[in-house]
């Protein structure tokens, strides 16, 4: 009983698609969701160390600006993450939007599901950086899917472990 309730209050799980030119993760249970562009926008402080002072369409918005460098990590003719730690950022301030206003930081498990670039399946260099993309955002469990795109109204992730890499 009392597992139950610690598992109904902090068992987060999310699901995330990326695409090249989109991001999107859902809090399964709640519904929220992140759905932007991948682009970040840095600027250079006084110690000559990049700043993260934009993400999203709000980032993409920068682009001309001269004064931040606006990138796409998910951007790559090859394969689906060009920068790891732009890409590792634009995930972590992701699942911070999808869960914001919660009272404890979660720790989701996490089903990171690549919507392009999967032909012929991925490489184990793929697996791991997807896995540990997720971990680094703060994700307590990560499940590599390839798959039809799920909803979450019919979400199972028992299934989809099952299934994953």
């Amino acid at each position: 009983m009392l597992k139950q309730l610690f598992s109904r209050l902090f068992d987060n799980i999310v699901y995330i698609q990326i695409w090249g030119n989109r991001l999107k993760v859902v809090d399964v249970k709640s519904g929220n969701e992140f759905d932007q562009p991948p682009f970040i926008a840095l600027e250079k402080n006084k110690k000559g160390q990049f700043v993260v002072k934009a993400v999203g369409a709000e980032a993409k918005a920068l682009i001309n600006n001269p004064q931040y460098e606006v990138t796409n990590p998910f951007a790559h003719p090859r394969q689906l993450i060009a920068n790891f730690g732009y890409a590792e950022k634009i995930l972590l301030h992701a699942l911070q939007q999808v869960f914001k206003g919660n009272i404890f930081a979660p720790s989701p498990r996490a089903v990171i599901h690549p919507m392009q670039k999967t032909e012929g399946g991925l490489t184990e260099i793929e697996i791991r950086a997807f896995r540990e993309l997720g971990l680094g955002a703060g994700a307590r469990e990560v499940v590599i899917y390839l798959g039809p795109a799920q909803n979450k109204h019919d979400f199972n992730y028992a299934e989809i472990k099952a299934r994953g890499l």
